[in-house]
């Protein structure tokens, strides 16, 4: 019984920790200040419960399926899937949810890209430097 119970715990953590750092490296940032970085740990924390949740339902629908058989276990592995899903899809939804809603919050947007400007043209109207210098005579 204690086997099953750290089995279970290490699955848990294992596929909760897998969750995080994926939508960590994935999601484009939010801007780094407190209301921006607290989304993101929300997202990133939601996304971490939802695969976590999606390995404890596939070890729990393969512990009970191995106990039964026929019928049963394909009722107990249809349930399992039912339920997970249900569950995984409302915390990936609040997820969702509350990340593009922070895009739009003033002080939370990601800094724009730089680009590149050309510089303006010098008085004679020319960019190069060898085309504005006259031989003097």
């Amino acid at each position: 019984m204690t086997g099953m119970v750290a089995v279970a715990v290490l699955v848990f953590a294992g596929c909760f920790f897998a969750g995080v750092l994926v939508a960590a490296r994935l999601l484009p940032d939010l801007e780094r200040g407190t209301l921006g970085g607290l989304v993101f740990l929300l997202v990133c924390g939601m996304s971490g419960a939802s695969a976590a949740l999606v390995g404890m339902h596939i070890y729990l629908a393969v512990q009970q399926a191995s106990e039964s058989s026929g019928r049963v276990a394909t009722v107990i592995v249809s349930s399992e899937l039912t339920a997970m899903l249900w569950e995984v899809g409302v915390l990936l939804g609040i997820g969702a949810i509350l990340y593009l809603l922070a895009q739009h919050l003033p002080g939370t947007a990601a800094p724009p890209v730089a680009t590149a400007v050309p510089a303006e043209p010098a008085a004679g109207g020319s960019t190069s430097g060898a085309a504005d210098k006259q031989p003097e005579d």
